[in-house]
């Protein structure tokens, strides 16, 4: 038979972080909301650039350019269907406009996508020559393509993954919060 001596050797207690909190807040409660609470977040020192108006400039030609508006085409739309953007532009059919209330028109459509947080999609006028009061509009639904991940992944590969399979997805701007605060 075999016996290990303990006597004259030291052994150490180990404490759970929970523990220790609650030892620290017990014995300085003030120490601790100091040194643990929240803090105020730092000030940005850069002054944000604010437009004086949200609504794009155009040229003065823009408005001399007239016709009667009989329908209005918008191709590449694949997050919303037509009848969910027709409203945008339903008071303007049948009725003279310039080429300016056109790009009006293109402005609301992008404004409905960025305000429902498709963030890097559009509408444009693409060049054309307008027949017949006949309009085309383009939407450009901008998308994340490809992740690359470079350098030691960190963290659980699986987490990753995930995220890269939803790359081909359109980016919504609650989806970037939603990365960057975690």
């Amino acid at each position: 038979m075999f016996s290990w001596p303990l006597q004259g050797s030291e052994v150490q207690a180990q404490i759970s972080p929970e523990g220790r909190d609650r030892a620290y807040k017990q014995a300085a409660p003030y120490r601790f909301d100091r040194r643990f609470g929240k803090r105020p977040s730092p000030k940005s020192s850069a002054v944000p650039i604010k437009p004086k108006s949200m609504t794009p400039v155009f040229p003065e030609d823009l408005k001399k350019v007239k016709f009667v508006l009989e329908q209005l085409f918008i191709q590449g739309t694949t997050i919303y269907d037509k009848r969910t953007l027709k409203p945008l532009y339903s008071n303007y059919l049948k009725k003279e406009l310039t080429l300016k209330d056109i790009y009006e028109i293109a402005q609301t459509i992008t404004n409905k996508y960025r305000n429902d947080g498709y963030i890097l999609s559009k509408a444009i006028v693409p060049a054309q020559k307008i027949n017949n009061g006949v309009v085309h509009l383009k939407i450009i639904e901008g998308y994340i393509d490809k992740i690359n991940i470079q350098g030691p992944v960190r963290g659980p590969r699986k987490l990753i993954d995930r995220y890269r399979k939803k790359a081909e997805i359109f980016l919504l701007i609650s989806d970037i919060q939603k990365t960057i605060w975690c």
